[in-house]
Protein backbone atom coordinates (compact mmCIF):
# COMPACT_ATOMS: atom_id res chain seq x y z
CA UNK A 1 0.00 0.00 0.00
CA UNK A 2 3.10 2.03 0.11
CA UNK A 3 2.74 3.41 -3.73
CA UNK A 4 -1.17 3.66 -3.71
CA UNK A 5 -1.43 7.54 -2.84
CA UNK A 6 -4.58 7.79 -5.13
CA UNK A 7 -6.46 5.21 -2.76
CA UNK A 8 -4.96 6.94 0.56
CA UNK A 9 -6.06 10.00 -0.88
CA UNK A 10 -9.64 8.64 -2.21
CA UNK A 11 -10.77 6.75 1.13
CA UNK A 12 -9.74 10.01 3.38
CA UNK A 13 -11.43 13.03 1.43
CA UNK A 14 -14.43 10.56 0.62
CA UNK A 15 -14.96 10.14 4.02
CA UNK A 16 -13.97 13.52 5.43
CA UNK A 17 -16.44 15.13 2.55
CA UNK A 18 -18.88 12.40 3.69
CA UNK A 19 -18.46 14.67 7.14
CA UNK A 20 -18.04 18.30 5.82
CA UNK A 21 -21.81 19.38 5.91
CA UNK A 22 -21.65 18.77 9.75
CA UNK A 23 -18.89 21.26 10.26
CA UNK A 24 -20.65 23.91 8.19
CA UNK A 25 -23.28 23.10 9.95
CA UNK A 26 -22.14 23.30 13.66
CA UNK A 27 -20.85 26.91 11.98
CA UNK A 28 -23.73 27.84 10.95
CA UNK A 29 -25.39 27.00 14.79
CA UNK A 30 -22.72 28.86 16.44
CA UNK A 31 -22.88 31.84 14.16
CA UNK A 32 -26.66 31.59 15.15
CA UNK A 33 -25.99 31.40 18.86
CA UNK A 34 -26.75 27.80 19.19
CA UNK A 35 -23.51 26.82 21.04
CA UNK A 36 -24.82 23.41 22.35
CA UNK A 37 -25.81 22.52 18.55
CA UNK A 38 -22.47 24.04 17.45
CA UNK A 39 -19.89 22.61 19.82
CA UNK A 40 -21.69 18.92 19.80
CA UNK A 41 -21.20 18.78 15.91
CA UNK A 42 -17.43 20.00 15.89
CA UNK A 43 -16.88 17.27 18.70
CA UNK A 44 -18.75 14.92 16.20
CA UNK A 45 -16.58 15.66 13.56
CA UNK A 46 -13.61 15.96 15.56
CA UNK A 47 -14.65 12.48 16.67
CA UNK A 48 -15.17 11.35 12.78
CA UNK A 49 -11.55 12.77 11.66
CA UNK A 50 -10.00 11.04 14.19
CA UNK A 51 -12.13 7.57 13.50
CA UNK A 52 -11.11 8.02 9.20
CA UNK A 53 -7.05 8.17 10.34
CA UNK A 54 -7.02 5.44 13.07
CA UNK A 55 -9.31 3.12 10.74
CA UNK A 56 -7.73 3.67 7.90
CA UNK A 57 -7.22 0.08 5.78
CA UNK A 58 -3.31 1.00 5.34
CA UNK A 59 -2.59 0.74 9.18
CA UNK A 60 -4.27 -2.77 9.48
CA UNK A 61 -2.21 -4.38 6.65
CA UNK A 62 -3.37 -7.75 7.24
CA UNK A 63 -7.20 -7.23 6.96
CA UNK A 64 -8.78 -8.33 3.89
CA UNK A 65 -10.91 -5.73 2.14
Amino acid sequence: MQNRKGEKIGWTAGWMGGFIWVAVLSAVFLFQGKFIQGLSGLVLVFIAGSSIFYFSPWRFPSTLY
